[in-house]
């Protein structure tokens, strides 16, 4: 019994047979190494298996054997196994069934390693591949040849939504557009209404006499399926088409979709009329969304919904209007927070943390009536926020002789030096 590592020789090809060895743990491949550098993987050994008992009735190995995994190795003699297998015929009888089976093996795998192509598989006997291979090989094959059927799903189609009208004379005037956006508009949202979707983006394309195209493309803030809602953001825009000789045909095309969901109240009649109220309240405001966004673009509308921070800067954020709700549920600040607020304004003060008595800020002197405070508010240390290198700051609620009141804080320095900054102002 030997324990070999990884990578050592067992054998090398060309060494004299003068052992018989078995892989007891481990594992160990046989392998050929040709003229040109490429090598062969023969076998690869686990426990129980023996190596190259062909070689038993060679005077050399015809392979090298290398450890791929380390384990251990049982070492007999060569000369009594030869003995055995000349004076014993059932071990004979077994040795020569066991190196059928290897060699089939090995033919098997020799012709795995010459199929190069699918070329090369349909040349060969189809009973000999499904014997070989299986059955599946064949029909995958059958299947690529066209011969066996192969079912498949086919991805659905996109809905696709859009209608055209065909002028019998040129036209050129708004009026006329707008006639024409009326017989189109209801049978565009008859589609989507029955397939339960709604417009987000709508394109309008008029085709003029000289082969050119005129096209506009309005947002909305919520899917709509109602002609009223969509007509007003189309007529903002007609100014925009200039109609030339004329316009003969007119297309309108929903390239952009949502679902929409059915809305019903359920409950009395006084909760009923006052979910019906806020549901016409935020259409409302969505058709005004929709208005302004046609004139200004969508992306500049926007609304600020609560965020999760205690810097007085990060308390909320800034969302696009048309692809968000209204924010609800906002926390009430424990302290007083200011109606106006910008970025640190540097105060002339004494540096004290001290609230000073008179301070100069924007160019002007200010005096000290009254100040309540302080607020200590601490940076996020996980972030590395370059307005809060000044350290901790205490915020105080400062009015002054004139009337005003401020938002100051004193910060204690961190990174940067400490002072005095204006941050807001109260109404």
């Amino acid at each position: 019994m030997v324990r070999l590592e990884k990578g050592a020789l067992v054998f090398e090809r060309g060494d004299p047979v003068h052992s018989f060895h078995k892989v007891v743990q481990g594992k160990v491949h046989l392998l050929r190494r040709q003229m040109d550098g490429a090598t062969f993987i023969l076998q690869r050994a686990g426990a129980g298996d023996i190596l190259a008992e062909a070689s038993l009735s060679s005077a050399s190995f015809h392979c090298a054997a290398e450890v791929l995994e380390a384990g251990e190795l049982e070492i007999w003699p060569a000369e009594p196994v030869r003995q055995l297998l000349r004076q014993d015929l059932r071990a004979t009888q077994g040795y020569a069934l066991h190196l059928a089976a290897q060699l089939r093996d090995t033919r098997m795998r020799a012709e795995i390693l010459s199929l190069r192509r699918v070329g090369d598989l349909l040349g060969q006997p189809r009973a000999g591949l499904a014997r070989r291979f299986g059955r599946g090989l064949v029909l995958r094959l059958d299947q690529a040849m066209g011969s066996a059927p192969e079912p498949v799903s086919p991805a659905r189609p996109p809905h696709h939504f859009a209608v055209r009208l065909t002028m019998p004379d040129p036209i050129g005037l708004k009026d006329d557009l707008l006639a024409g956006i009326d017989r189109m508009l209801p049978q565009l949202c008859a589609q989507l209404k029955d397939k339960g979707r709604g417009v987000r983006t709508l394109r309008f394309e008029a085709y003029r006499c000289d082969q050119s195209t005129e096209v506009i493309t309005i947002g909305l803030a919520r899917p709509a399926q109602e002609p009223e809602r969509i007509r007003p953001l189309l007529e903002l825009k007609l100014d925009q088409i200039d109609a030339g000789f004329g316009i003969d045909m007119l297309r309108m095309e929903a390239i952009g979709n949502e679902p929409v969901h059915a809305r019903t109240s359920v409950g009395h009649l006084q909760a009923g009329r006052a979910v019906s109220e806020r549901l016409a309240g935020n259409n409302a405001l969505d058709d005004l969304i929709g208005r302004l966004g046609a004139r200004v673009g969508l992306e500049a509308i926007t609304r600020r919904h609560p965020a999760s921070s205690h810097i007085p800067e990060k308390t909320a954020q800034v969302l696009a209007a048309a692809w968000s709700g209204p924010a609800e549920g906002w926390a009430v600040a424990r302290n007083p927070r200011p109606l106006l607020l910008w970025g640190p304004e540097v105060v002339h003060a004494p540096d004290d943390p001290a609230v000073p008595a008179a301070f100069r800020w924007r160019g002007r002197g200010w005096d000290l009536a009254l100040a309540i405070g302080p607020e200590r508010i601490a940076p996020e240390w996980w972030l590395d926020d370059p307005n809060w290198r000044s350290g901790v700051r205490d915020y105080w609620v400062v009015t002054t002789g004139q009337g005003d009141r401020l938002w100051l804080f004193y910060a204690h320095g961190g990174a940067m030096s400490s002072g005095w900054f204006c941050q807001g102002r109260f109404a």
